[in-house]
């Protein structure tokens, strides 16, 4: 399993059951605790979880509306995958888009970063984070989001 898939898990399994442990982890995804140990610290970087000794359990300073968004990007995470894959072919080169919030257009977005021909509209806070490190040109007016919907900010913003 790829460590964003496996990350991806991780976060499911956090905001449902409220704590992991670093053993339980291990063993479920066959990867050293180490390896877990480095998972978990960036879920930690992303103010979604706070690392305990030998595990985590769901950031409470998080408010319960914030965790909409990983919620809805864990499910059907196979099945966003693929629309996104398939909508690539359909984006042409110097093209202009909009992108909302949601986590079947972050997906895309994942897809896009290697591209630098584009430029995205969006109110997205997550979008913006997802394509920080990438050559698209990102423009935001910075309002009409909803909490509820959109990712929460991160401690590094």
């Amino acid at each position: 399993m790829a460590a964003k898939d496996r990350i991806q898990a991780i976060k499911q399994m956090v905001a449902n059951d409220k704590k992991v442990t670093v053993s339980n982890l291990s063993g479920i995804f066959q990867v050293t605790e180490e390896t877990i140990r480095r998972d978990l610290e960036k879920l930690e970087d992303e103010g979604f979880l706070t690392r305990t000794y030998g595990g985590a359990v769901l950031n409470t300073a998080m408010l319960t509306e914030n965790i909409h968004f990983y919620k809805r990007a864990s499910s059907f995470y196979e099945e966003k995958q693929l629309i996104a894959r398939k909508a690539l072919p359909f984006i042409d080169n110097k093209t202009t888009m909009a992108a909302d919030s949601s986590s079947t257009v972050m997906e895309l977005l994942k897809l896009l970063q290697d591209r630098s021909d584009l430029t995205l509209l969006t109110n997205s806070a997550e979008a913006i984070h997802v394509l920080a490190q990438s050559e698209i040109k990102v423009v935001s007016n910075g309002w009409g989001t909803k909490q509820k919907y959109t990712f929460p900010a991160r401690k590094n913003y």
